[in-house]
């Protein structure tokens, strides 16, 4: 297989990975592939066999919470291995978490709750979907948060081929970042339970708000223990004890006490949600959240404000600009390293420079004014003081008045020695404010008050209602079968039929049996009823045969294995094409089989006896045509096409060729030479194709595009073809198409999700 062709995507680079590099490619306009590079100290024998073996056994696993692996590629005349899947928009959980951590943006427990509780629901799914199925690499680099709030996680086939590799659990955390249970033996697995020890260290981190570290994999219990969760309103807590109870229990650090599958992790999780737990882990604490995150990933490591207010090097030693935000780390993507920080569009000067550290704001040293006195809004002395106390109390942390820094030494020898923090002098009394003047401390209380009365009102519109308001809207749902669970917005109403009132506005909507899952998205109006129909039919996958023929007894054969004898019927044929092999009677028939899934294809072949050897003066005819037709001669049917050859007496003859299904007849002459095989091949015309999409569509016929609907008429040749429509807010639909000379053949779809 080729390997596709690279597109260049937010940065000509490949970006780091602890299992490789990563590339955005595509292999047709307006498509969006990942390709994962793996390490060349990862490649071995049993490294690409195992990978194999698991793209191949999730080749027809779909599920929302997962991005779809496309395929494996040999690269650079085959010393490179990468694996290619399909590529959501979005963030990477392990770029957000050190975002959050280098610029301090406090990641609110609902919000990490919101992660986990789409993510243990999403590894229960891929348990179920075949047996002993586990992820076995679950971690930051493997989760994409969508701008919708919604996870995807990807690389779904690559633990068993790490596990292969025979790594220590030490040097799995150290060096890829993967997470395994503790274990007697030496033996490492990457099966179900270390997807619960992964599951749990995503989680630990997300509460933590950045990635754990490489020297925390022996301190897991301790880091538990002191792990402090951030509420709605900036206040640091230390973790619940139910919630810190699961987390122990996910992380397998106690064997007796350990989850043993993910049902039991999500009944554990759904007590720790419910309303006593006091948590709301809606989409919208999630979404908040990752506004001020790409604001902050859009910006580089040091602030615009900060670059323009140099305008020369900056020593290690010397005092930052007065009042600037001075950022002493790297963004996520560069290397760790030292920097210099210079003048804008200067090199860096030799010397000392910073070591990567968390930001901080330094105040002037000198105690001039910090510019906000200029401003026509600025707080007075006693409201500045004031102010400092109340952001003090809810992040726990003091404010240094100006003028109270010291500065640091000015020996370059000590400059980078360590970190340039020192104690302070205690905050200066605070003095009373003037009664009437609306203070910032105060319109930092309203907007806290109004961020509560917000989350108030989610929790009382989530509750079930069988009486609408005037502003809200009804919704009426129902399943085939009925029965299945109603999970709106990521909080279970019920089951099916349902009758329920939401408020205005797009909400997702999902139902789920045990054996299928399905989410579609929904938008409420006030005031109105709307009703939503969802198929839960269980997806098929496999098709039948029905063998018919003239000669009771014949031998069937499918795929090289014996099937029987006919009259037969072959259930449980997987979708495709498939080699039919029939014989007896001194006959033999070998054709193709297309299966589709749901379909049962019947086959009724003629078998002509050859027991008896033809006359000395008479020769063979093979008919070379790509599909099975009736062959005839004055209006007998001789046999078909898919016969190797057919016996005839020497002369000339007049066959006629007729295919039913493709309404295709056509007459052929043929000269027959004793004891010789005459080939006669037959040319097809081609047929005609219309095809339409609703709203539109891009359409993919037999792996080329072929246009946007709609399309009036395209000439195709006759036979089978495979046509794909694709549009960027709906699923890709496929669709099977036969394509006959009876007249054009016409397709219209409706995109839907």
């Amino acid at each position: 297989m080729q390997p596709a062709s690279v597109v260049p995507f937010a940065a000509p680079r490949a970006l780091s990975d602890p299992l490789g590099t990563r590339l955005i490619i595509s292999d047709r306009p307006g498509e969006r592939l990942e390709q994962l590079r793996f390490a060349p100290e990862l490649l071995s024998a049993g490294f690409e066999a195992a990978l194999r073996e698991q793209v191949a056994r999730f080749a027809q696993f779909r599920h929302p919470c997962y991005a779809r692996v496309r395929r494996l590629d040999r690269l650079e005349g085959g010393t490179a291995l990468a694996l290619v899947s399909e590529h959501p928009r979005g963030a990477r959980l392990s770029d957000v978490l050190a975002v959050a951590e280098r610029d301090g943006l406090e990641l609110d427990i609902n919000a990490a709750l919101c992660v986990v509780r789409q993510l243990v629901p999403a590894v229960a799914a891929l348990h179920q979907a075949s047996h002993g199925a586990a992820h076995g690499a679950i971690s930051p680099d493997r989760i994409l948060i969508t701008p919708h709030a919604r996870i995807v996680i990807t690389e779904h086939v690559v633990g068993p081929a790490i596990e292969h590799l025979g790594l220590s659990r030490s040097k799995l955390w150290r060096d890829l970042g993967i997470m395994a249970p503790a274990s007697p033996s030496d033996t490492v697995r990457l099966d179900a339970r270390a997807d619960l020890a992964q599951m749990g260290a995503v989680s630990l981190a997300l509460i933590l708000g950045r990635l754990l570290r490489p020297d925390e994999l022996d301190t897991l219990p301790e880091l538990l223990a002191a792990a402090l969760e951030t509420t709605v309103l900036g206040r640091k807590d230390l973790v619940a004890a139910p919630l810190r109870r699961w987390l122990l229990s996910a992380l397998q650090l106690d064997r007796r006490g350990s989850f043993e599958s993910t049902a039991d992790a999500q009944a554990g999780l759904d007590d720790v949600l419910s309303e006593e737990g006091g948590y709301v882990a809606a989409p919208i604490a999630l979404e908040s959240f990752l506004v001020r995150y790409h604001e902050h990933a859009s910006k580089p490591p040091h602030s615009a404000d900060a670059a323009q207010s140099q305008s020369a090097p900056i020593a290690a030693n010397a005092p930052p600009p007065a009042g600037r935000a001075v950022y002493r780390n790297h963004p996520p993507s560069a290397p760790l390293g030292t920097v210099a920080i210079g003048a804008p569009g200067e090199q860096p000067a030799s010397g000392p420079v910073l070591a990567p550290m968390s930001a901080e704001v330094v105040p002037p040293s000198d105690g001039s004014a910090t510019g906000l006195a200029e401003e026509p809004d600025a707080l007075t002395a006693n409201e500045r003081a004031e102010m400092k106390g109340f952001l003090e109390g809810i992040h726990g942390t003091r404010m240094l008045p100006p003028g109270d820094l010291p500065l640091p030494s000015k020996d370059p020898s000590t400059a980078a020695a360590g970190p340039l923090r020192e104690s302070y002098a205690p905050a200066q009394p605070f003095a009373p404010v003037p009664p009437g003047r609306m203070t910032r401390e105060r319109l930092a209380l309203v907007l806290c008050a109004l961020v509560a009365i917000a989350e108030a009102a989610y929790i009382w519109t989530s509750k079930p209602s069988n009486a609408p308001v005037a502003s809200e809207g009804v919704v009426t749902i129902e399943s085939r079968p009925a029965g299945a669970t109603v999970v709106i917005d990521d909080r279970e109403r019920g089951v099916t039929p349902l009758s329920l009132s939401l408020a205005p506005g797009p909400h997702v909507l999902a139902l789920s049996t045990p054996t299928t899952s399905r989410a579609v998205p929904l938008t409420v109006r006030a005031g109105t009823t709307h009703a939503q129909y969802v198929e839960l039919a269980p997806t098929v996958t496999t098709g039948a045969i029905d063998v018919q023929v003239g000669t009771p007894g014949a031998r069937v054969t499918l795929d090289g294995q014996p099937r029987g004898t006919a009259p037969v019927t072959i259930p449980d044929v997987p979708e495709g094409d498939h080699e039919l092999v029939i014989e007896g009677g001194g006959g033999l028939i070998r054709q193709r089989v297309m299966v589709q899934a749901g379909l049962t294809t019947s086959v009724r072949p003629t078998l002509v006896e050859t027991a008896t050897a033809p006359p000395a003066d008479s020769g063979w005819v093979t008919i070379a045509v790509p599909f099975e037709m009736q062959v005839l001669e004055g209006g007998r049917q001789l046999g078909t096409t898919a016969m190797r050859r057919l016996p005839f007496g020497t002369g000339r003859h007049t066959l006629d060729i007729v295919s039913g299904p493709l309404a295709f007849r056509t007459s052929v002459t043929v000269d027959v030479v004793a004891g010789r095989e005459t080939r006669v091949p037959v040319q097809l015309p081609d047929g005609t194709v219309a095809i339409n999409a609703i709203p539109w569509a891009e359409v993919w016929i037999d792996g080329k595009k072929a246009g946007e609907t709609p399309i009036g008429s395209m000439s195709l040749p006759l036979g089978p073809h495979e046509l794909v429509f694709r549009h960027p807010d709906f699923p890709e639909r496929r669709h099977a198409v036969s394509v006959t000379a009876g007249g054009p053949t016409r397709v219209s779809v409706e995109m839907k999700p």
